[in-house]
């Protein structure tokens, strides 16, 4: 068994996630002055996409997960001994790629044996 890990450019959104026992590190957007963590916490996917839609004129801003959100994440299932495969958005347009490589080696000096798979998906949307 895998645990599969996604960064929040899936736009999996958070009951498709629950239901397919994926694991969402999601990126952090800012809309008008308020920063929310897009997809699974404070701000869904629809209603992001309504806000754009309502507002126009306001750009969103986004932010990729940091190293310690991944950190977080890969910890809990290495500690577990569950491998896993982590899929991120293509490091061409994003970060999230080394935040979750740079996670990777910190986690592997605690637990040597975990298994961690990090993927470039080398696409803009990763499922």
């Amino acid at each position: 068994m895998y645990q599969i890990i996604t960064d929040g450019s899936c736009d999996l959104g958070e009951e498709w996630a629950e239901k397919l026992g994926v694991e969402v590190v999601p990126f952090s957007v800012s809309l008008d002055g308020e920063t929310y963590r897009k997809e699974i916490e404070e701000i869904g996917v629809r209603e992001f996409y309504e806000f754009m839609v309502k507002n126009p004129k306001v750009f969103p801003k986004s932010s990729l997960p940091s190293v310690q959100d991944y950190i977080e994440v890969f910890t809990k299932y290495a500690k577990q001994g569950i491998p896993m495969i982590c899929i991120c958005i293509t490091a061409k347009f994003s970060g999230s790629f080394n935040s979750a490589m740079n996670a990777k080696e910190i986690v592997l000096e605690e637990c040597p044996g975990a298994q961690i798979t990090v993927v470039d998906s080398m696409v803009n949307t990763v499922l």
